[in-house]
């Protein structure tokens, strides 16, 4: 969700603001459009909480998940922007799917 600020044109409303949410279809994800897979779900705090990942077999785990969804080794640590669409797609399906 975001929300954003809009000016109503209204004769009895002139020049008040309304506050409007909007649905977004971004992931719940930290940054995960500037980091990599890897990092953003590491620093999501409901990752980093359900799977511990301050501790090694946390992160094991996290890496575990990843391969499972299909992103080998070197995709995990690749940027979100170069990635492969398919990988995209059944990340977000993956997301869908479980917060649904």
């Amino acid at each position: 969700l975001c929300l954003s600020k809009r000016k109503t044109n209204k004769k009895n409303f002139k020049n008040l603001t309304k506050f409007q949410l909007q649905i977004s279809n971004e992931l719940p994800l930290t940054f995960f459009r500037h980091w990599n897979i890897f990092d953003s779900m590491l620093n999501t705090p409901f990752f980093s909480i359900n799977l511990k990942t301050w501790k090694i077999s946390g992160r094991k785990s996290l890496y575990r998940l990843l391969t499972r969804l299909g992103f080998s080794g070197k995709n995990i640590k690749k940027p979100w922007i170069y990635l492969d669409l398919k990988l995209k797609n059944s990340f977000r399906k993956f997301f869908e799917k479980e917060c649904a």
